[in-house]
């Protein structure tokens, strides 16, 4: 009898621990997406990649700040044709990681579904400008990351000689 009601027990208290929800879809299971690392703007990346140069082309306003994002811990480097490494302090807010000021003001927010990081336009006059609201920057090997730092380094020093 000790047996059967000892049995019991145990069946009990391993049946109260399961309650056949399915834990993926629980908002408190989903971890913290990895946004460190280095992240190229989609509209200029795969062509300076390419190619090692951009060519002649309309070339949105953001894009002299920020042709490369590189993310440490808190912290986020804009790296554009200017090549003034320019760092902000980012937050958790997936929406809302942080505002930037360069040649207008975007939100840079992070969206899961797509794994991207977007630009979005609030302080520049759409007239002004041929390219979209939102700009995205995909994620890049550390490998591609550097090729674009030395490449946007190259570029500087080049039009530099030039004046």
């Amino acid at each position: 009898m000790k047996i059967l009601f000892y049995s019991l027990l145990v069946i009990l208290f391993i049946s109260c621990g399961n309650t056949g929800e399915d834990t993926t879809k629980n908002p408190e299971s989903i971890t913290e997406p990895n946004l460190e690392g280095y992240w190229g703007n989609t509209l200029y990346v795969d062509e300076l990649l390419n190619k090692g140069v951009l060519e002649p082309q309309v070339m949105c306003p953001i894009i002299w700040t920020s042709v490369v994002f590189e993310i440490k811990h808190d912290t986020l480097i804009r790296i554009g044709f200017t090549h003034d490494f320019d760092t902000l302090a980012i937050s958790n807010n997936i929406d809302s990681l942080a505002t930037m000021e360069s040649f207008g003001t975007y939100k840079l927010s992070y969206d899961i579904e797509s794994d991207l990081l977007n630009t979005t336009t609030i302080g520049y006059k759409r007239a002004e400008t041929t390219c979209g609201e939102i700009t995205s920057f995909r994620k890049l090997t550390k490998e591609e990351g550097k090729k674009i730092q030395v490449l946007l380094a190259g570029a500087e020093k080049s039009s530099n000689l030039n004046e």
